[in-house]
Order: C-alpha cells, then structure tokens, then sequence
C-alpha cells in the first residue's frame, strides 16, 4: 500500500466517525462494490439452492459463506481506496488469491460464530500479508483498540439484516392468496414457490447490508493505522517535502534549516550557547 496513492482523507477520526467514514465510501463506490457482489453471490445463492432445494437449508448455506463474499469486497474497496477502483472481471480473476492464507477456514467454522470484529480484522488477514506468530502479535495491537466499536458495528448491521428480513417475511405473508395454507412453520411446509420467494427477499436484504458492513469494518481499520503510525502526520511531511523541493535551492536549504533548529531540544540550545559565550569570554 502506498499512502501517496491515498484518495481518502485521512486524519485521526473517533471509531464512530471512522465507520461514517466507511459508509462514504460504500456511496461513493457503490457500483464496482456492487457490481463485483452480485456477480460473486449469485452463482452462489443458485448452487445452494441447486444443493438443497427450495429451503431455508440453501438460504443457511448462502449466509453461512458471508466472509467468502466479505473478501471480494474489501478487495474492491482497498483497491479503490488507493486510486485503482478494479473491474469486476479483474476481481472474480483475484478471487481464489483472496481465500488463500486470509483466516478463511476459521472464519467458516468457529470464528463464523464467535469473530463479532471479523470486518474490523480482515484487512489485517488480507492485506498485510502476515502469518503465525506475526499475525496474532498484529491482532492484538489493532483489537486493544476500538474493538469495542467493531462489535456494535456488527451486532447494529446483524440487527438491521434481520429487520429487512423479517419485513420481508411480513410482506410475503401479506401478498399471499387466501388460498395458501400458512398455519404451519416448519422447514417442509410451506409451499416451494413462497419458500424460494422468502430465500430472495433475504438476499435481497443481506445484499443492502454487506457492502456497508465491510466498508465500516475497513474504515476502522484506516482509522487504527493512522492513529498507531501517524499516517496523516506522513502525509503532511511529504506534502511540504514536495512544495520546499519547488522553491528556490537557498530558499528551502534555509527553511530546512529552521526547520531543523526548531525541532532541537531546548537544552541543546541553552548548551550550545553556554558554549559559545564560554568561548567568547575565552577569547576575551
């Protein structure tokens, strides 16, 4: 990652601030992000529908694959983020990468379940390319902090999926005829037509949700990098870097100068002009 390439601007942002921040982003991009979600899910939602029928079972397959579909888009939006928005063929090319050596087979068993920072972690799984010993070490550096934010984050976007879904289900209920028998509610009773209208508009609610959960989850991370290592500080000094190296070449030696003589410890100077008074009354 090269933080010249940035296109956000970066400075230190409280967690809540920093997940606005992520929403920003899912606005601004939401067409490759969701351009690349419907072309990963939707193959999928028809194979686990394909696998076990019109059911609540596939509909339990799709959502049980979440952090699969959650690594196509923090590859988009960490893309994007540093001025290289990717095409959607460009991303399902990258897939495979994606789910190599990134924490995958944890996510899909018990951190599926007990991982609530899972979108606030993933960058650090995905894009900083580290394993073992060194992967855990950043984990707890970045989850000491904020983790707290992570958490709500995932407990409010599980919150609103399931509001969209149970809408959704109250909504098809509604639209039904008279004639359709509802009184059971069991896996085997309702009608195939319905159970696989119901599986749709949960997609559906499921796909207005995860683009904006992963980009709050990835967000949060920017926030956590700037503040641990000063990212927005580095940016600056690059910037007046580049406009001293405009100047004239006595202009910016003499600004670097002062730039130099103002960072020095205040006893140093009291030292040196110790020193220097010293050598005059020497002279003297």
């Amino acid at each position: 990652m090269k933080l010249d390439d940035l296109t956000i601007r970066l400075r230190p942002r409280t967690a809540w601030a920093a997940g606005d921040l992520g929403l920003t982003m899912m606005q601004h991009w939401w067409r490759p992000a969701y351009g690349v979600w419907f072309a990963s899910t939707l193959p999928i939602f028809a194979l686990a529908h394909a696998i076990a029928g019109w059911t609540l079972w596939a509909l339990l397959i799709f959502w049980w694959l979440k952090p699969v579909y959650e690594r196509v888009l923090l590859f988009v939006y960490s893309r994007a983020a540093f001025g290289s928005v990717p095409t959607v063929w460009n991303t399902l090319r990258q897939t495979p990468r994606l789910l190599w050596r990134t924490g995958l087979l944890w996510h899909l068993s018990l951190g599926r379940l007990f991982s609530w920072t899972r979108a606030y972690l993933l960058p650090a799984y995905q894009l900083e390319g580290q394993t073992g010993t060194e992967r855990r070490a950043r984990l707890r550096v970045l989850a000491a902090r904020d983790s707290g934010t992570a958490i709500l984050q995932f407990l409010i976007y599980s919150a609103l999926e399931f509001i969209l879904a149970s809408s959704s289900f109250v909504l098809l209920i509604l639209l039904l005829p008279e004639s359709v028998d509802m009184t059971g509610y069991g896996f085997d009773t309702y009608p195939n037509a319905t159970q696989f209208g119901l599986n749709v508009l949960v997609y559906i609610g499921i796909s207005v949700v995860q683009p904006a959960f992963v980009a709050s989850g990835f967000a949060l991370y920017l926030n956590r990098r700037t503040v641990l290592e000063g990212w927005d500080l580095e940016l600056d000094l690059r910037r007046l870097a580049e406009r001293l190296s405009a100047l004239r070449p006595d202009a910016g030696a003499l600004i670097v100068a002062l730039l130099v003589c103002a960072a020095l410890p205040m006893d140093r100077l009291r030292q040196r002009r110790q020193g220097a008074i010293g050598c005059l009354q020497s002279r003297r």
